[in-house]
């Protein structure tokens, strides 16, 4: 496929693809296709692969964790990698407005697409966790601090099997001092959000979305949540908070 053809089906995004993000509520869905639409834009003209985060409507919070944690805690030289390309997060139905053939695994966590239109979905096996991996009661009821180490080193190591030679191929070798590139990743992508996502925050009482005055609220636990483990991307709607 022609990067004219591909830029045809930004366009068919409608309208949005010409406007900024930043123009609608993050997380609504004019704001994930202009999100899309720019990035693949963006990579282009660059001439660099789009790494696309799938937002799975139906396991949101299941997938907004580990890739948000695993952000979160990486050194700038594990980072590194994902300055070889356009990160945006968008759902699989509107990156197939863009590009409709997507190859590789069919349920992916990442999709990958190359300068080319390639498009490569990424899956990542997880490892297992107790059922209340977020709530790290452990200070004081059983789990501790190391758990909570063990289980972001399993998810990370998950994540940069499945992604890292995928990017490698596409972009080859990183190119000078990873932790320079690295540094620059985390000021786009981690102090900042990905494009089309929220970054916010639950300690097991309400969910605090960075960057928006009115937070939803939710049924308290008793727990802790670690410091590593409560930030998380979010991928929800929040234009209609009160």
């Amino acid at each position: 496929m022609r990067r004219r053809d591909l830029l045809r089906g930004a366009l068919g995004l409608g309208i949005l693809a010409s406007v900024a993000p930043a123009a609608f509520a993050s997380g609504s869905p004019q704001q994930q296709r202009a999100a899309l639409s720019n990035a693949w834009r963006s990579a282009v003209r660059d001439g660099r692969p789009m790494l696309v985060i799938v937002i799975d409507e139906e396991n949101s919070w299941e997938r907004g964790r580990p890739i948000g944690n695993w952000l979160n805690n990486a050194s700038d030289a594990d980072l590194a990698p994902l300055g070889q390309v356009e990160v945006v997060c968008a759902t699989l139905a509107d990156l197939q407005r863009l590009v409709p053939k997507i190859g590789g695994d069919a349920l992916p966590w990442f999709v990958l697409v190359s300068a080319e239109g390639q498009a490569t979905g990424i899956a990542v096996s997880m490892p297992e966790v107790p059922p209340d991996d977020q709530i790290a009661v452990g200070r004081g009821m059983g789990q501790s601090d190391a758990w909570t180490q063990t289980m972001l080193a399993g998810r990370a190591a998950a994540i940069e099997a499945a992604l890292f030679p995928a990017i490698r191929l596409l972009a080859g070798p990183l190119p000078g001092r990873a932790e320079v590139l690295g540094a620059e990743v985390r000021e786009r992508l981690v102090r900042a959000p990905p494009a089309g996502a929220h970054w916010a925050s639950s300690y097991g009482c309400g969910t605090n979305v960075e960057g928006v005055e009115t937070n939803m609220r939710v049924g308290c636990g008793m727990g802790h949540v670690s410091a590593e483990t409560a930030r998380f991307l979010y991928f929800s709607d929040v234009s209609e908070w009160d």
